[in-house]
C-alpha cells in the first residue's frame, strides 16, 4: 500500500471534502508484484484489503 500513498491520500481527501463516506464505498483493484491483483477498500480514515 505504501507505493500508492499519494493516490490513497487524494481519495481520502475527496471523501472528507465532500462528506461522502456514508454514501459511497470506494473499492479498487491494485496489481501487487508476484501476488496478482488485490482489492482495497478506502474510507476517510483507513485502507483495508478486501478478501
Amino acid at each position: 500500500m505504501a507505493a500508492y500513498r499519494k493516490e490513497i491520500a487524494d481519495i481520502q481527501a475527496t471523501i472528507k471534502e465532500h462528506n461522502i463516506d456514508e454514501v459511497i464505498d470506494f473499492e479498487f483493484w491494485v496489481w501487487v508484484d508476484r501476488q496478482g491483483f488485490r482489492k482495497w477498500k478506502v474510507t476517510v480514515d483507513s485502507v483495508t484489503e478486501v478478501a
